[in-house]
């Protein structure tokens, strides 16, 4: 009887662990495999007996993520979503970590090293994420010829010797409009540089003109607007927002996700600029130095 209050006490917690694991990702990929990860390592720890042995705890550890395995696991390994593997396999990570520190640690160790490993997470999935999706593809080495205008509907032409950073959008793409209190911080910490200038560029959808100056007028960061619809071809993209480095005589250094946060290690926007800026200056002082040298 005991056994079998055991047994429906198990398969229970490893619903649950399940149905939350899986309910979790409405908070964010991130968020996901760090909540997943202490989902497993508190629910294997609620069930682990230390009279029972070795191979018996670790069967009922591995039953306990099972069911998750299954509602979440087998949808991403099956069409190949690599971006969220982490978070697959990240409850085999708790597993060890229960049978590590029933063995090494004490619990206030532990709690200390959960944290820690927390953290981790949330961050080597946010360097994932930008390996996996960060970047987007495109053919074009510099940046296709369109028509662009200012927020004083006046031509714009992007100078040859500038970088810039250009935030992509449309007056549809409300995770567009939330992320400008964000890019406007970006603005502030560059807009001193003579070299490097933060933008935003509004693609058309239905002659919103008017539109996107509404959400754009409020910010200091200078909004463009692409007046022709054949703007979303020439850039190859069906959805925003889309960043993109413009680096000297208008080349593409790179397109994708923005990843300005310090944690954000893989692709960072800031990493991005200064390099590019580094050898925008070098060229500049070699060039100078070799009309020197002709001279």
């Amino acid at each position: 009887m005991k056994n079998k209050i055991s047994s429906i006490k198990i398969l229970l917690t490893s619903i649950i662990g399940a149905v939350l694991s899986f309910s979790s990702g409405y908070l964010g990929w991130k968020m996901q495999l760090l909540i997943v990860f202490n989902i497993y390592f508190i629910i294997g720890l609620s069930v682990f007996n230390k009279n029972n042995n070795f191979k018996k705890n670790l069967l009922i550890q591995v039953f306990l993520t099972l069911p998750f395995f299954i509602l979440y696991g087998i949808n991403a390994i099956s069409k190949s979503y690599y971006h969220i593997y982490p978070i697959v396999f990240i409850p085999i990570l708790s597993i060890l970590f229960i049978f590590s520190i029933k063995s090494i640690f004490k619990y206030k160790v532990a709690l200390t090293t959960s944290i820690i490993i927390s953290l981790l997470c949330y961050i080597g999935m946010a360097n994932w994420l930008s390996y996996s999706l960060g970047r987007t593809i495109t053919s074009y080495n510099y940046l296709p010829e369109f028509k662009v205008v200012t927020s004083k509907n006046k031509p714009f032409k992007f100078d040859d010797n500038k970088i810039y950073l250009l935030n992509v959008w449309s007056t549809a793409c409300a995770p567009c409009i939330e992320k400008f209190p964000d890019y406007e911080q970006l603005a502030n910490r560059y807009k001193k540089d003579s070299i490097i200038e933060i933008v935003t560029l509004s693609l058309p959808l239905t002659k919103d003109y008017e539109k996107s100056l509404k959400f754009t007028k409020k910010y200091s960061f200078k909004a463009l607007l692409a007046t022709q619809d054949e703007s979303w071809q020439k850039l190859q993209t069906n959805k925003v927002p889309l960043y993109i480095v413009i680096g000297k005589n208008q080349k593409i250094v790179y397109t994708g996700v923005l990843n300005s946060k310090w944690y954000e290690f893989y692709n960072n926007i800031h990493g991005i600029l200064k390099k590019e800026k580094n050898t925008y200056k070098t060229e500049l002082y070699t060039t100078a130095l070799l009309s020197n040298i002709n001279y």
